[in-house]
Formats: structure tokens, C-alpha cells, sequence
């Protein structure tokens, strides 16, 4: 029986899910331009959501964690829901997070 080491690649979960966020936000920008004040929206969700991810990652671990994935839920989030309001929005944001 033939036992196949596993196999480590360079990207991280991390670095994948920085790319993605990347994609998302050049997804975004044609939005963006005809909607300027979404820019704001995004923003505030995106600040709602790293924070919240901190502060779950602080109360459950005892120290600050920060991961990339909830700078994509929020971007995710954002994209899928174009015509919800804000309030929605963070309210989604903070069961995705929790």
C-alpha cells in the first residue's frame, strides 16, 4: 500500500482569502462609480464586521485575532445583497460573524 505524504502548498487559507477579497472589491468598482455613496456602506460594514471578528476572537481565544474572513463575509455580503438596507446588511453581517 502506497502511503502519499500530504502536500504543503505556498498560499495559505489566509492568502486565498485575501485574494478573493481583492477580486471582490474589483468586482465592486463599477458599482462604486455609479453609486459613490455605497463606498460609505461598504466601508462602515467592513469596519462592523473586523470588529466584531476581533472581539469574538478575543473573548473566545484570550487574545486578538484577526482573520481576513470577515473582511470577505462582509464583501460577500455587500455583493449579494445590492438593494437591502444598511441595518439589514450589519444584521446579516453579525450572524455571519457570531
Amino acid at each position: 500500500m502506497n502511503v502519499y505524504p500530504l502536500k504543503r502548498f505556498r498560499l495559505s487559507n489566509e492568502h486565498i482569502m485575501a485574494v478573493l477579497f481583492i477580486v471582490l472589491l474589483l468586482y465592486l468598482i463599477p458599482v462604486w462609480l455609479k453609486n459613490p455613496a455605497d463606498i460609505q456602506a461598504f466601508m462602515l460594514s467592513l469596519a462592523v464586521a473586523l470588529i466584531l471578528d476581533t472581539a469574538s476572537g478575543f473573548l473566545r481565544y484570550k487574545r486578538f485575532v484577526c482573520s481576513v474572513s470577515a473582511a470577505v463575509t462582509s464583501a460577500v455580503l455587500h455583493v449579494i445583497t445590492p438593494g437591502i438596507p444598511l441595518w439589514c446588511r450589519l444584521l446579516g453581517i453579525f450572524f455571519a460573524i457570531v
